[in-house]
């Protein structure tokens, strides 16, 4: 009796091969992300995230369009393929209100410590006060606290599409007093190229240091996420822990 032998794989087969067991782990380890909801990674003083896992994935949470400081616009798509560090507050922001801009001013002396290769990294700030923050003074706050337009967009919007963006897509809390100020609690959100919410710092002045960090990580896997190392990649990552 005779065996029939089959003819080795070339390496284009091989690498088909690959690719195809890459998509089925990948589906697996999706099934396993959506079967359990990954806990939110919060920083306060004291601590901070263990990992950088999705929190939430989807569209970047701004719903409708926003203006920025110059009059531009500034919508999901203006930002999709960048990576992201959210902040919120209102220009009027003085004595006891949660100053959080001083951070990203910070943050943005120190973007071009971070090789994200051609990844674009931005900052951006949503006023929650868009009745009296007008492109004017959104333009004036940017002057005051030295945002840079070309990675620190200062933006609001629709007051209605803001409470439904920033409530239901940062689960950021803020709310007008009488006087004319806000109470809210200070946030910022940090956002992978893909629209994936990848960290919450729940604290007024997290340390530059770590948004650095944090943001160097995320860089690294988008430069590294490309052809097969892509498929890899999405479906390794949602196991993957960085140190603390």
């Amino acid at each position: 009796m005779k065996i029939r032998r089959f003819p080795e794989r070339g390496a284009r087969g091989r690498a088909l091969a690959f690719l195809i067991g890459l998509a089925l782990l990948l589906a697996m380890a999706t099934g396993l992300a959506l079967a359990q909801e990954p806990e939110p990674q919060i920083e306060t003083e004291a601590s901070g995230p263990t990992d950088l896992e999705a929190i939430a994935a989807g569209a970047i949470p701004i719903q409708g369009r926003l203006t920025d400081q110059n009059g531009a616009r500034l919508t999901n798509e203006d930002l999709r393929g960048k990576i992201v560090l959210y902040n919120f507050t209102y220009t009027q922001c003085a004595g006891t209100c949660p100053q959080t801009s001083d951070t990203m001013r910070a943050l943005q002396s120190r973007l071009g410590e971070i090789d994200s290769g051609d990844i674009p990294l931005m900052l951006v700030t949503i006023s929650f006060d868009p009745a009296r923050d007008t492109p004017e003074r959104l333009r004036a706050y940017a002057n005051q606290v030295g945002a840079d337009a070309k990675v620190w967009r200062i933006a609001t919007g629709d007051a209605t599409r803001l409470k439904y963006a920033l409530g239901g897509g940062f689960n950021l809390y803020y709310a007008p007093n009488a006087d004319g100020t806000f109470t809210f609690d200070p946030l910022f959100a940090l956002v992978d190229g893909w629209g994936i919410i990848r960290a919450f710092y729940k604290t007024a002045t997290p340390a530059p240091e770590r948004l650095v960090r944090d943001l160097r990580l995320v860089a690294q896997e988008a430069r590294q996420s490309t052809g097969a190392a892509r498929y890899a990649y999405e479906a390794a990552h949602l196991f993957l822990c960085y140190p603390p």
